[in-house]
Formats: structure tokens, sequence, C-alpha cells
């Protein structure tokens, strides 16, 4: 009788435990909505729901303007309330941006953090404010998003997939609507519209550059190339960044291909201003630039700077330009998707150059030059495009010893340049060009024995070079562009063989 009743206690605690067990499962799915374990549904969604060309092309603004700002919570799309929601307050996002890292102010996870937290604040009855204001009296401060370069690591090391460019942009564009930008900002944009530059230089001086070179650069609207070659404003106008075009010139003409540029029908790319906010102006320089291509003859776009070369690779094709063709404001025609099934390529020049040397056409034996250097990733072209290996090629193929710093590839720390960043002035210790200056002496395996730092990209060559005088580094390292280096050992493949004719 013990056994018997033993099992009909049993029975009670099985029958007991299994109801409350189950009890328990069905509260805690209704639960869920309601409380943190949310992210398990939330951060899976997320994953699911990704846009693989997140921050790398924004989204387009229709004509008429509806729906691209952020005067209100309700302005946010689905995804991006979705993304607030998946935030599972872990801080990758913060210890990975260069931003932050600098005491700019801007926390990536506090921005999405900050309006999820207005949002419920909302839906709780509370009061509404301005989305993005200067001075304090909005969820979001203007000179947080200021601070922010575009560069894309947040969204690099967030686990549960947060596109936070694409909220970042809403943000950007609601600040320049309202008129929120940096006076210097401002002057930038002014520049492009009267001049289509960045810096405000006339149009008819920008092949200037190429007047010190012993050859004449082809003009693409004349004759037929095979590379068009989009120059971009810092290596047309900026001194420094001119060595850099004048190298580039000198590589193609010496691997014999044609390649002809656009002269003063060249204008700023757009890429910067764009993800500063300013949308029209962007439209604008893409129309030009589809329209000015339509008249002429090539086969290939090669690009000088990975913020062109990923504009014109992944933004302008998605351009609605039949949309904008019949305002007055307009100065284009162009009616056509651009580029939509891909027959021209985009290339940055490394890519290019690359091909060529792995053709035979640069004539390097990989043994020319001896230096220890460091290769610094240029964001555009590595997060935003996944090139990792070109400029890599070419750096070996000239014999350098290439020493990576801690944090390459994907994992590059950015050079503060991005986002309108270069022509912002933050008090910022340190800035991000002298920390990442400072890990190439400190962090690589030759430390101290670096000689050079190797740049792709001309906005990393006017943030380093201005790092490397503010940090104080000007005696300890060079800072070059991956053109210089090949230059450099074609003057000495050309030399060694003058000696050999010599012997």
């Amino acid at each position: 009788s013990a056994s018997a009743n033993l099992g009909a206690n049993a029975e009670t605690l099985h029958w007991l435990t299994w109801w409350s067990h189950s009890l328990l499962a069905f509260f805690f799915i209704a639960w869920i909505p309601y409380a943190k374990p949310f992210h398990m549904i939330s951060s899976f969604a997320n994953v699911v729901t990704r846009d693989e060309k997140a921050g790398q092309r924004l989204p387009n603004v229709p004509s008429d303007l509806d729906a691209t700002n952020a005067e209100s919570i309700d302005d946010f799309t689905w995804k991006e309330i979705l993304d607030q929601d998946a935030c599972t307050k872990c801080g990758r996002c913060s210890s990975v941006c260069p931003a932050k890292a600098s005491d700019r102010p801007l926390d990536p996870r506090n921005v999405i953090l900050d309006l999820k937290s207005y949002r419920e604040d909302l839906d709780a009855g509370g009061e509404e404010k301005p989305i993005i204001a200067d001075g304090g009296t909005s969820v979001i401060n203007s000179e947080t998003m200021d601070s922010c370069m575009a560069c894309m690591a947040c969204m690099d090391a967030c686990p549960v997939e947060i596109e936070h460019l694409k909220s970042f942009t809403r943000l950007n564009r609601q600040q320049t609507d309202q008129g929120d930008v940096s006076s210097s900002m401002q002057d930038v944009f002014q520049n492009v519209m009267q001049n289509g530059n960045t810096f405000g230089d006339s149009p008819r001086n920008r092949g200037d550059w190429a007047d010190e070179l012993e050859f004449d650069v082809t003009d693409a609207r004349e004759e037929e190339v095979d590379y068009l070659w989009y120059v971009g404003d810092f290596p047309s106008y900026d001194e420094r960044n001119k060595q850099v075009a004048r190298s580039l010139a000198t590589i193609l003409k010496e691997a014999d291909v044609s390649f002809g540029i656009l002269f003063d029908d060249e204008k700023f790319d757009g890429n910067d201003i764009r993800r500063v906010g300013e949308e029209l102006l962007y439209v604008e320089l893409a129309g030009h630039h589809v329209e000015t291509w339509a008249d002429c003859e090539f086969d290939t776009i090669v690009c000088t700077d990975p913020h062109s070369y990923n504009t014109f690779k992944n933004e302008y094709p998605e351009v609605n330009f039949d949309e904008f063709a019949d305002d007055p404001m307009m100065p284009f025609e162009y009616e056509d998707q651009w580029n939509a099934d891909g027959e021209i390529d985009i290339y940055h020049w490394t890519q290019a150059v690359e091909e060529l040397v792995a053709d035979g056409k640069l004539d390097l034996n990989g043994t020319e030059l001896d230096y220890t250097v460091t290769y610094h990733d240029p964001c555009h072209l590595g997060r935003y495009n996944d090139e990792y290996e070109a400029p890599r090629e070419l750096i070996k193929a000239t014999g350098c010893t290439l020493d990576e710093m801690p944090r390459n590839r994907s994992n590059s720390f950015c050079c503060g340049g991005g986002g309108g960043g270069l022509w912002m002035d933050f008090e910022e210790e340190p800035k991000p060009s002298e920390e990442r200056i400072r890990e190439a002496l400190e962090d690589t395996d030759a430390g101290s024995g670096i000689e050079k730092f190797v740049v792709a990209c001309p906005m990393c060559m006017t943030m380093y070079e201005d790092g490397r005088k503010t940090g104080d580094f000007e005696d300890e390292i060079e800072i070059v562009d991956v053109a210089e280096l090949i230059v450099e050992a074609i003057g000495k493949e050309d030399e060694a063989k003058v000696e050999v004719a010599a012997d």
C-alpha cells in the first residue's frame, strides 16, 4: 500500500509540475513582447530582414521629398523601428566607433536607444519634442550627428545587424533641412553649388594638376578611351593629392592603356554631402555626371577616390532620375536608370592597376623597393565594398614589406574624414588620425621601424598628413599613396635597366 501511495503522489506531482510548466510557458510567451526577452524575437527578425547593401547605398528620396526626414518618430521606417527594438545594449558599436574614441559627442548605441526610449515615452503619453536640434531641447543633439564619420564600423560590429547609418542619415537629412549644419559644411554646399567642387575653386582649373606631366592627358569628351578616369576633388585641387593624381597618370601611361578625363565637366561625386544629409544637391551632381558620361565613349570608369567609387557603383544606378528630370531647378534632362544592368564596370584604381600588374603591363619584378610599410584600409573601399586585397597586392608587387596594424581590413579604424568629418572642426583628443599613426608606430610588429604609412584614398591622405603634423610624428613616418610607391618602383626598375644596358 505504501508503493500505491507513492505512485499516487508521484502522479499528482507530475500533474502539478506539467501544468505549472505549461502555464508558465504560456505566461512567458505572452510576456515576451513587454520585457527583455523580446530581443529573442526582435534580434532574430532584424537579422533575417537585414539589407545587404545598407549604408553603402543610402535610401532614395522621392522628388516630392515626402517621408525622408525625422520630423517625428512616425517618419522612421518599420525596419528602423525594429533596429531600435533589436538592440541588446551590448555596446560593441560604441567600442569600435572612432568618434567616441576621440571624445566626440557620439555613441552609436545611445542614439538608437534614445530614439527607442522617446518612442516608448510617447506611447505612454509623454510630450512630443523635436527629434534633432541644437542645444539639448531634442531627442538627439545636432552635434552628436555631426560627429558621425559614416565609417560603418558600428554596423560591422553589431551582432544583431542594426543598420545605424540608415537612421543616422534620416537624422542628418532632417538637420540639413532645418539648416542646423555647421557653417564650414554650409560653405562646402555653397562651393559645390557655385563651382561644382568642395574647394570653391574654378572648374576651369580642374585639369591643371596635369600641366606638370610630360605628356598630355586625353579629353574623354572628345576621344574614345578604355578608361574614363574620374579624378575627384582632392586629387584635382589639393596640392598634396595632385602628386597622387600625377603618379596615377604616370602608371596608366606606363601600362599603355587608353584613358581620359572630363576636365571642367567633372564635378564633386556627392558621396559625402549625401551622408551629411544634402540629398537634392547630390541628385543634381549625379544627374550632371550620368548625362556627361552618356555623351562619352568608354568601357570602364576608374576612380581615384573610394568615396566616388562607392557612390558611382552602388548609388548612382539607384537614383530615379526621371522623377527629377522635369524639375526646372535640376540641370539635367536624363530620364533613365543609369547603368541599371551593370554593363559599365566601375573600378577603384587599385583594382584596375592590379589587373594591369597581373597581366605584366607594368614591368615590376617585386624587388624594387625595400621599405617596411603599413597599410590603412579606407572605409569606403574596405568595409563598404569588401576590397582588401588589390591595394595589398600592389604594395607587395613593389617589394615593400607590409606589416599590418592590429586593426586592419574590416576592423580598420577610420581616419576621421568621412561623413563630412573632413570639413568640420572638433575639439578632439586624440584625433582619429593621430590615434591611427600611433597604432602604426607602436602596435605593429616592426613598431618604430615602419617607414611609410600607405593610404589608398585622397581623404585619408589629407587627414593623415594633418595628423602627422598635429600629433608630432613628422620625423617618424611618411604618408604615401599606393600609387606613389608604384611610381617609385617603376623608376627603380628603369634605373636598373639603364645600368644593365651600360654594363
